[in-house]
């Protein structure tokens, strides 16, 4: 199980899902443009990932 969280490039959450298990589909169709940060977690594993949203 994983705590999957996005967060805008000054740091505001903008998705937050917890008990994540498997691969999961999430929808930015409306994030604005710019830059975002993926942080994936659970109790062993802390992984962060940047995405740019054009």
């Amino acid at each position: 199980m994983y705590n999957i969280t996005i967060f805008d490039h000054i740091g505001r959450k903008v998705f937050e899902d917890n008990n994540v298990s498997g691969k999961v589909n999430i929808s930015c169709e409306n994030f604005s443009s710019g830059l975002y940060f993926v942080e994936a977690k659970n109790k062993t594993k802390f992984v962060t990932r940047k995405i740019i949203k054009e």
